[in-house]
Order: C-alpha cells, then sequence, then structure tokens
C-alpha cells in the first residue's frame, strides 16, 4: 500500500506543477506572449505524459498488490477503495483523495478560463485581419 501512497503523492505534486503552468499560461493569454505560450504548451505536454505514466503504475499497483483486475483498475476510485481499508489507511488516503479532488478542481478552472482567453485572442486576431482585408489603406497607406 506504500507504492500506492507513493504514487498518488507524485500525482498529486505533478498536479500542483501542472497547475502552476496552467496559471502562467493565463498570463501569456492575457499579455498576448505567444513565445511563452508555446514553451509552456511543450511543457504541459510533457508533464502530461509523466502523469499517464504514473496513472499507469497506479494500475499495476492496483493489480499486483489489490488484486484488482486490469480492465477494473482503471476505473477503480480512491473513494471505492477507502471502504476496503482499515481506519488509521483512510485518514491518510483520504487526505490524499481531498487534495487530488481540490488540485483538480482548480486545474479544471484554469482550463475553462484559459480556453476562453484562448478562443477571444483567436477571434480578436481574425477581426484585426478581417478589418485589414476590408480596408485596403489605413492611414492612406494602400495593403
Amino acid at each position: 500500500m506504500d507504492d500506492l501512497l507513493t504514487t498518488l503523492q507524485d500525482q498529486a505534486g505533478m498536479l500542483r506543477e501542472l497547475i502552476r503552468s496552467s496559471e502562467e499560461q493565463q498570463q501569456a493569454l492575457v499579455h498576448l506572449r505567444a513565445d511563452e505560450l508555446e514553451k509552456i504548451t511543450q511543457k504541459q505536454t510533457e508533464l502530461l505524459l509523466l502523469m499517464q505514466q504514473k496513472e499507469r503504475l497506479r494500475w499495476h499497483i492496483l493489480n499486483a498488490d489489490l488484486g484488482i483486475n486490469r480492465q477494473d483498475a482503471p476505473r477503480a476510485t480512491l473513494s471505492e477503495l477507502l471502504g476496503t481499508m482499515q481506519d488509521y489507511e483512510q485518514e491518510m488516503y483520504g487526505s490524499i483523495r481531498n487534495e487530488l479532488a481540490t488540485l483538480l478542481a482548480r486545474l479544471q478552472q484554469l482550463n475553462n478560463t484559459n480556453r476562453l482567453l484562448a478562443q477571444r485572442a483567436r477571434n480578436s486576431t481574425s477581426h484585426i485581419l478581417d478589418f485589414m482585408r476590408d480596408n485596403v489603406s489605413i492611414c492612406n497607406v494602400k495593403i
């Protein structure tokens, strides 16, 4: 069970890092810093790949240590597992479950905001390009 707890703590750390990255992304979107956005997106992609590896490790631990079959391991939730644990384990795992839920909610909120900011930036750029296409000249300079 220690392997599972360590893996969940690692996943929480990765979520915290992804949240920091999403907050940086939000600032880059607000200030229209495209060069930063590319770096942030690359960092997020790498982090998501690492998180995916940790999730597979979690499935393996559930299968090997707790006897949950391979098909059910990806769907097994921490809330479900808490019912099978002893009191002292429930306290430890309940704490990490609450932390993970809080982190995931924060990440979802940031992702929704960033998606909206990206959409607005795209729309603004489209409007500017449309304006420039429709107006052959600006300040008596032909485009």
